[in-house]
């Protein structure tokens, strides 16, 4: 059979080709049919096309196949998809196209979705991507994700997304994760937190953050952390904090821990807190603290507490006369005065 028979056949004739007989047609025939003629054909003829013959259809006729007949693709004729043919698909086959066949796109044919294309496709279609696909994702790709698309991804599919495509996410993409999903992730994703994403996180989506995982962000992003999220906090969080990230903090960050929290901080993390961070303590926390807690606040930090805090201490069995001696010092008729501590002898 020449080619240019082939172009002049109506749509009774090319639905009387069985699928017995189709296979054997040459990709160089299949390649002459028009964007008229292509979706004329049934979804079982194109279902047993060879993949060379879905090779030859140009980019208008893939664009021109019916919904059936893209959902009769198989996962071995997807894999003969150019990356122009995956670029050609329209958001309404995208949405038809079997879970099968979706999970057989490479590397290569997935990242030449356009963001139009990630952006449609169904939820069901993107929680089926294998965990090695949603790596593969690009940033962009990623960054369009609509907040039904992201409630969708699963645990399993959240582990693998990669620090890169977790910056990538926008605020609003990361106010749509559930509670579920934050618990899910772990350092690999937390690591690429940046700070407008950590201030976009609900007080319950960051309580759900492992102390672990929440110990891997960097500083700046600690220090972007909003006084609303800090008074969740949990103590198990907050004793996981590292000293360099506590002394990330600002007073009013450090003030809105809760003051059942506070005690939490361990000795090493009291000594490493620095005048801007001790100045924060609220009489509620000092309270809450004991004689050995306000014991482990370094010298260097000390003059920074308030006359008020100062107070507070000092109403502790003991207050700083375990190891320190406080004294007020006036500087003269101003009424003006200062705090010094000393080791005591």
């Amino acid at each position: 059979m020449t080619s240019d028979p082939l172009q002049a056949l109506n749509s009774a004739q090319l639905r009387a080709f069985s699928t017995v007989e189709l296979p054997g047609v040459s990709s160089a025939q299949i390649g002459t049919l028009t964007s008229v003629q292509v979706p004329l054909l049934s979804g079982a003829q194109i279902g047993v096309l060879a993949t060379s013959g879905i090779r030859a259809l140009d980019t208008a006729k893939v664009a021109a196949l019916t919904t059936d007949q893209i959902s009769a693709i198989s996962a071995s004729q997807v894999t003969g998809f150019s990356t122009a043919q995956v670029q050609a698909l329209t958001s309404a086959q995208l949405g038809v196209v079997s879970t099968d066949a979706l999970v057989s796109l490479d590397s290569a044919q997935l990242q030449a979705l356009t963001t139009a294309q990630t952006s449609t496709l169904v939820t069901a279609s993107l929680a089926s991507l294998a965990t090695a696909q949603v790596s593969k994702l690009t940033t962009a790709q990623v960054s369009t994700l609509t907040t039904d698309q992201i409630g969708s991804l699963t645990n399993t599919q959240l582990t693998s997304v990669t620090s890169a495509q977790f910056d990538a996410f926008t605020t609003a993409q990361m106010a749509g994760f559930s509670v579920g999903q934050v618990t899910a992730m772990g350092t690999a994703q937390f690591v690429g937190l940046n700070s407008a994403q950590v201030a976009a996180l609900s007080t319950d989506q960051l309580t759900a953050i492992d102390p672990s995982d929440l110990s891997s962000l960097a500083t700046v992003t600690v220090a972007a952390i909003t006084t609303d999220q800090m008074g969740a906090v949990t103590a198990l969080q907050l004793g996981g904090f590292s000293t360099a990230q506590l002394t990330a903090m600002t007073s009013a960050q450090i003030g809105a821990v809760s003051a059942a929290v506070i005690p939490s901080l361990s000795p090493a993390q009291m000594a490493a807190l620095g005048t801007a961070q001790v100045v924060g303590f609220t009489t509620d926390q000092i309270s809450a603290f004991d004689v050995d807690d306000i014991a482990n606040i370094s010298s260097v930090a000390i003059p920074g507490l308030t006359t008020d805090q100062v107070g507070g201490t000092l109403g502790l069995a003991g207050g700083f006369a375990a190891d320190r001696q406080h004294r007020r010092v006036d500087d003269g008729p101003g009424g003006h005065h200062r705090h010094q501590w000393h080791w005591r002898s």
